[in-house]
C-alpha cells in the first residue's frame, strides 16, 4: 500500500496510513467513527467493486474529474491526467449519458500510475482489465470494451463529483475493503486522531464480547469510557 498521509506538520498526530496499517481500519468502523465526529455523515458507494489490486484501499482524494457524452462538441484534452498529485486517489464520475463508454483503459491507467497515483475509483466502467497489472488498486462499477475516443467530454476537473449518489471532493477520505467502499468529508488531523481512538475502542469492545462474555451495550460503554469517547 502506498504511503498516503494527511497534511499535517505534527508527526505525533495519526495519519490515515497509520490507521489503515496499525489499527485494522475497516470500512465499517471507519463509517461509524466519522459518523461519530461529523454532522455530515460519510457516504457508502453501493455497487462499486475492486476490479484490480488489493482488496483494502485507504487514501485521500487528490484529483477528481467528470465525464459525459460528447454530443456535438469537440473533444478536449484529458486534463485529469496532467500533473496528477502523487500518493493519492483519483476519483472519476461518468455521467449516465456516457453509456458503456469509459475514459479509463490500460493506457490511461498506466499513465496515472507512472505519475504516482495510489488508487482509482470510477463511477462507471473499466476497459482493458486483462492488460492492467493485478496489483493496481482500482474500484469500479464493472467492465466494458468501449473506450472514450471521440465520444466522451471531460466536463470538469478537481470539482465536487457524485459517484452513484455519494458526494466526493478533493480531500475526501476513502476506505475500501471486502465489506464495501466508504467516502467521508475531509478530516482534520485532530479528527483523524479521534478516528484512531474510535477504532481502538471498537476493537476492544469486540474483545470484551468475544473473549469476556460481556453484552454488547456494556462492552461499548466500557470501551468508550476507556478511550475517552464519552
Amino acid at each position: 500500500m502506498s504511503n498516503i498521509t494527511s497534511e499535517t506538520s505534527n508527526q505525533s498526530i495519526l495519519t490515515i496510513t497509520d490507521l489503515a496499517q496499525q489499527k485494522n481500519l475497516t470500512s465499517s468502523n471507519f463509517f461509524d467513527a466519522v459518523r461519530f465526529i461529523k454532522q455530515q455523515k460519510p457516504g457508502i458507494i453501493l455497487g462499486l467493486e475492486p476490479k484490480r489490486g488489493i482488496r483494502k484501499m485507504t487514501g485521500v482524494v487528490k484529483r477528481t474529474a467528470r465525464f459525459e457524452l460528447i454530443g456535438d462538441r469537440q473533444p478536449k484534452d484529458a486534463n485529469f491526467m496532467v500533473n496528477v498529485p502523487t500518493g493519492g486517489i483519483v476519483a472519476i464520475e461518468i455521467e449516465p449519458s456516457a453509456g458503456p463508454n469509459t475514459p479509463i483503459g490500460a493506457i490511461v491507467e498506466q499513465s496515472l500510475y507512472q505519475q504516482g497515483v495510489a488508487g482509482i475509483v470510477i463511477g462507471g466502467r473499466l476497459r482493458d482489465v486483462e492488460s492492467i497489472p493485478e496489483e493496481r488498486s482500482i474500484w469500479t462499477l464493472g467492465t466494458t470494451c468501449c473506450g472514450a475516443y471521440g465520444e466522451l467530454w471531460e466536463e470538469e476537473v478537481d470539482c465536487s463529483i457524485s459517484i452513484l449518489g455519494t458526494r466526493v471532493t478533493l480531500g475526501s477520505l476513502i476506505v475500501a475493503d471486502e465489506s464495501g467502499i466508504v467516502v467521508s468529508p475531509p478530516l482534520t488531523p485532530i479528527e483523524l486522531e479521534i478516528v484512531g481512538k474510535f477504532v481502538d475502542a471498537d476493537n476492544y469492545a469486540k474483545f470484551l464480547v468475544q473473549d469476556k462474555g460481556m453484552n454488547s451495550n456494556d462492552a461499548k460503554d466500557k470501551a468508550s469510557e476507556l478511550f475517552g469517547l464519552v
